[in-house]
């Protein structure tokens, strides 16, 4: 093991107040606020260090904003504060635990959205009960432990042989590898769970969050028929294409959905996917659906229980599958499908920031004005 880098970094925090993040320069081990801008502060913080023999500390080269990170920021989660953002990451091997054998020092490595502890069946933990896990992705689900510091400098990575993936060294394909941490390998794994047919239609309802002519302009290039809830019933646009309901749908908005007037309707995605579905077909909910909301609108939706059209569903014989995804079965292929130049997923990022202007990125990304988002970092040059 080598002693890990002293010295500052800039990291996104949430300070528990909705709709605001800041930047805080870590460094030491001191709780000092100083004024830094409107929105933001300094403070100093231990930076992340090896303290178990099976860490990793990385040392971040790009860090996305993911629309799930927005349940925090909007205020719709009892999270712990402060927390660091973040759980889509890619950097560099900074240091290692004595007990990581498979990685080294200056290894290119993405950092998954789940972190947990391999078992000895050869599977990466899923959160369950007695699991000792921590989460990347720990800002929407309140009830799993917390892993500091994605969005930032360094990072502390534990389990580490189980939890890294390796990449070929340099930048190519970067903002491509980037999305084998959540959002791409989610989506292709909702497709592949469902076996989905070689000639086949499906729904993709991720433009109810985040809508507008940006998002669905983006479609187009990948050859989907873009659909714009805000011009009418989406469920009704897409049946105008497939009389009968399409194979698929794939829910990627989860509990705060909102329709055309942009009311949170818990539900909405639910039943607009059953609607629009054929029978026998298939829905995959990706998602978010969270056990507790701060901002429910009605008791019910405080712990996750919504009105399900279950009449509507076991007419149409449907099937459902949904939750955590099991990242490593899928990020293999799909790297190898990026590197054959077959698929270019990094078409989806629409604006690079640096971390200095996180609560300019966050307040874009919540306005609709950018699809997705990344942070990026200067590389050291080599001495």
């Amino acid at each position: 093991m080598v002693e890990t880098k002293k010295g500052k970094m800039k990291t996104v925090r949430w300070e528990g107040k909705p709709f605001s993040v800041s930047v805080k320069e870590v460094v030491g081990c001191r709780e000092t606020l100083v004024p830094y801008s409107r929105d933001t502060q300094l403070t100093e913080v231990d930076i992340p260090k090896i303290i178990d023999p099976l860490d990793a500390i990385v040392r971040l080269t790009s860090s996305a904003i993911c629309g799930t990170d927005l349940h925090t920021y909007l205020g719709r989660l009892p999270m712990k504060h402060p927390l660091t953002f973040g759980h889509e990451n890619m950097g560099i091997i900074e240091d290692v635990g004595d007990k990581v054998t498979t990685l080294n020092k200056g290894d290119r490595v993405l950092v998954g959205a789940g972190i947990g502890e391999i078992t000895d069946f050869g599977k990466i933990g899923q959160g369950l009960l007695g699991e000792p896990l921590s989460y990347g992705i720990s800002e929407y689900e309140p009830r799993a432990p917390m892993l500091d510091s994605s969005q930032a400098r360094f990072m502390r990575v534990p389990f580490a042989n189980a939890n890294l993936l390796i990449f070929p060294p340099g930048d190519e394909h970067e903002l491509d590898y980037l999305l084998l941490a959540d959002i791409w390998l989610i989506s292709w794994s909702g497709w592949s769970t469902l076996r989905l047919p070689s000639k086949s239609s499906r729904s993709n309802q991720g433009i109810q969050r985040r809508s507008g002519t940006r998002k669905t302009c983006k479609g187009k290039i990948i050859g989907a028929i873009p659909i714009n809830f805000k011009d009418n019933d989406p469920v009704a646009q897409i049946l105008k294409f497939e009389p009968n309901g399409v194979d698929i749908a794939c829910d990627c908005v989860g509990f705060e959905a909102v329709d055309s007037s942009g009311k949170n309707i818990e539900n909405l995605i639910i039943t607009q996917a059953l609607n629009v579905t054929r029978p026998s077909g298939s829905i995959w909910f990706i998602g978010v659906y969270v056990q507790e909301d701060n901002k429910p609108h009605k008791p019910d939706e405080a712990t996750g229980i919504f009105p399900f059209p279950m009449g509507l569903w076991w007419a149409k014989g449907q099937t459902i599958k949904g939750g955590f995804v099991e990242p490593r079965p899928y990020q293999e292929l799909l790297k190898t499908l990026i590197e054959r130049g077959n698929v270019k997923p990094s078409f989806v990022f629409t604006k690079e920031f640096k971390i200095e202007d996180a609560p300019q990125a966050y307040k874009e990304f919540e306005a609709h004005k950018l699809i997705k988002a990344v942070f990026k970092f200067d590389t050291p040059k080599k001495a």
